[in-house]
């Protein structure tokens, strides 16, 4: 090949180098400018981006004239390369679609607490691509999972439709005891929580209802349901109740019992016997 054609060669290379990266700028800029939901436009982005760079990498293998045969090969889908390519794509062109469809009929959003069933994984969405979901776990960890496999798992999310969550908070007090008063201390305690949400649609109704779950074997379980605005913040106040019914309860002299474990000395032969009892 004469130098003249090899300068042509090079320019053309430059050319398609800078073309290709003036459009990844532009994606960059529409995806900035965007105002889709997050997850949407983050895949969007991706894929369009990946999209850019592999036609902008091939037309600049095609400027090249001994690569021009295997570029037309690989575009026209036929030859062993193609076959192998095509084979070795279809994890990958199977994650691509699923992707897809999870961005279009959105069973989540960027920074939903999500929960998949059949994988056992519970954690935030915190990023998608063509290829894979990115979630992040309670303990700041990262796991990366198929957007195939997402597909086709059962997904728990607890920020679709209505982020609020609500939980059982179950006391147990003594026989002996004050229910009335446990009732009430309890209902002062649930309420007065600053991440106590009122969720009543009738405002003459009590913000909160104690009841009384079950007569048990070892007391009367007491239950309110405790509403908060999202899950996180739900682990807490009841975290937080519970310590100050614990507290309150102990200096109303409401009793919560508890299994101990009684040790009734026999004979050497026999050994000990251990019983366990409800105090």
């Amino acid at each position: 090949m004469e130098s003249m054609e090899w300068i042509w060669v090079l320019v053309r290379i430059a050319v398609t180098i800078l073309v290709t990266v003036i459009l990844l700028r532009l994606n960059r800029w529409a995806y900035n400018r965007s105002k889709h939901k997050f997850l949407f436009k983050k895949f969007v982005f991706s894929f369009v981006s990946f999209a850019i760079f592999i036609i902008g990498f091939l037309t600049a293998l095609d400027a090249i004239p001994q690569l021009h045969q295997l570029v037309t090969t690989l575009l026209a889908g036929s030859g062993i390369a193609a076959l192998a390519v095509s084979l070795s794509a279809q994890e990958s062109l199977e994650n691509i679609i699923s992707g897809i469809f999870l961005t279009i009929f959105k069973p989540f959003e960027v920074g939903d607490r999500v929960t998949l069933i059949n994988e056992k994984q519970t954690g935030f969405i915190e990023d998608i691509t063509p290829r894979h979901t990115i979630i992040r776990t309670y303990t700041n960890t990262r796991i990366v999972i198929p957007n195939s496999t997402i597909s086709k798992d059962v997904i728990e999310n607890s920020n679709l439709v209505d982020a609020r969550a609500a939980n059982f908070l179950d006391v147990i007090i003594s026989y002996g005891s004050d229910v009335d008063l446990a009732m009430q201390l309890m209902r002062e305690i649930v309420v007065s929580h600053p991440l106590f949400l009122d969720t009543r649609t009738d405002p003459n109704a009590p913000l909160v209802t104690i009841l009384l779950r079950e007569l048990g074997p070892y007391g009367m379980c007491l239950r309110a349901t405790v509403w908060t605005r999202t899950v996180s913040e739900n682990f807490q106040a009841c975290s937080d109740m519970r310590v100050a019914i614990v507290k309150s309860f102990r200096n109303a002299g409401i009793g919560i019992p508890y299994q101990k474990v009684v040790i009734t000395p026999t004979t050497p032969e026999q050994g000990d016997s251990i019983h366990f009892v409800g105090v």
